[in-house]
């Protein structure tokens, strides 16, 4: 199911846990596929792999150098780099040397950055200052380095630092003393909407979360509810629904979250409705696009005062829907979510 978000394209589908599996790996290729990322950023194990499943779609295969300590030796860095970008890799997010730079060895750090950049071509290049080890005036040195080398992106954190994790106020701090050539990337505990927004709003181009689908689907859900608070939803006044037509409007809306019924979804419903009741509203909401479908649910309950009771029956008869087939994906999930907050119950 293709999720098209105007954030999609500022996210980095990322998984660096030391436990994924090939599994895990293939999920997170299929998950950026259908949510439209900017990329996934793996680990350099990962990349073949990766480039091979997005090899015909616009997702790109990142992944990560000297990382996540940033110390090891600039042959062990470009070696690691050379090895990525051979398998597939079309951005790598370095970390650089904290400890050398920490000791204002700049030169050092510069020539790194340098010799990275040199080895990957045309592979575009973040360079990890790691800001939770830096207070400001490092941030800003780190800026002034970054500004000097062919890099690409100035990233703030691995994520694996404690207390390390992206903060509004160093996306500002970069953004006053980073060259208006380079772009920012905010890193490191993003797991919400809000959060997303106050990085790009102080100045990031590019996030990297491992969370990016449940922010795409608060997102989501935060427009749709935006819009019938602006007035957008209204009783529908002209629907005659009885109670039977209702239910089974929202039986075929829920099982279609994803695009396909499972004949177990199909059975429940051939065995809690009316065979010609449940063919006439196909028929009907078929003709509906998703907009037209919850103003009509939400047209026919305004209408006949459903209590919070009531509503949560609908809710967990929703979700009966859902596992009879002992599935729950993710588009589902969001439906699901989608209802609670509507229904605010």
């Amino acid at each position: 199911m293709k999720i098209v978000n105007p954030l999609s394209k500022l996210i980095d589908h990322t998984l660096l846990k030391p436990i994924a599996t090939q599994i895990d790996i293939k999920n997170l290729c299929m998950e950026a596929i259908d949510y439209e990322f900017m990329s996934v950023c793996v680990n350099p194990v990962h990349v073949a792999l990766c480039a091979k499943f997005l090899e015909y779609v616009d997702v790109k295969t990142c992944t990560v150098v000297g990382f996540p300590l940033g110390a090891n030796s600039i042959n062990h860095k470009c070696s690691e780099a050379s090895i990525a970008v051979t398998d597939g890799a079309t951005e790598v997010d370095m970390v650089m040397n904290i400890g050398a730079f920490k000791e204002k060895d700049y030169r050092y750090v510069l020539r790194e950055i340098h010799s990275v950049v040199q080895t990957v071509g045309d592979c575009m290049v973040k360079v990890i200052i790691e800001t939770g080890w830096l207070n400001e005036e490092e941030i800003i040195q780190a800026c002034k380095i970054i500004n000097d080398s062919e890099a690409h992106f100035i990233k703030t954190s691995t994520g694996f630092k404690d207390g390390g994790n992206a903060t509004i106020q160093n996306i500002e701090l970069i953004n006053n003393y980073i060259d208006k050539s380079k772009k920012i990337k905010a890193s490191g505990g993003i797991r919400t909407l809000a959060q997303l927004n106050g990085m790009v709003n102080a100045g990031a181009h590019r996030i990297g979360t491992s969370s990016g689908i449940d922010i795409l689907n608060e997102n989501q859900n935060q427009i749709k509810l935006n819009n019938f608070k602006n007035g957008v939803i209204m009783k529908n006044t002209e629907n005659k629904w009885t109670i039977e037509e209702f239910q089974a409007y929202l039986y075929l809306y829920a099982v279609q979250a994803n695009l396909s019924e499972s004949v177990e979804e199909q059975e429940f419903i051939g065995s809690n409705l009316n065979a010609d009741l449940v063919k006439r509203m196909r028929k009907e909401i078929g003709k509906d696009n998703d907009y037209q479908r919850v103003q009509k649910v939400m047209g026919f309950i305004d209408a006949n005062n459903y209590s919070k009771e009531d509503l949560e029956n609908l809710l967990n008869e929703v979700k009966e829907i859902f596992l009879c087939d002992d599935k729950f994906d993710s588009s589902e999930k969001q439906l699901f979510s989608f209802l609670k907050k509507l229904f605010k119950v």
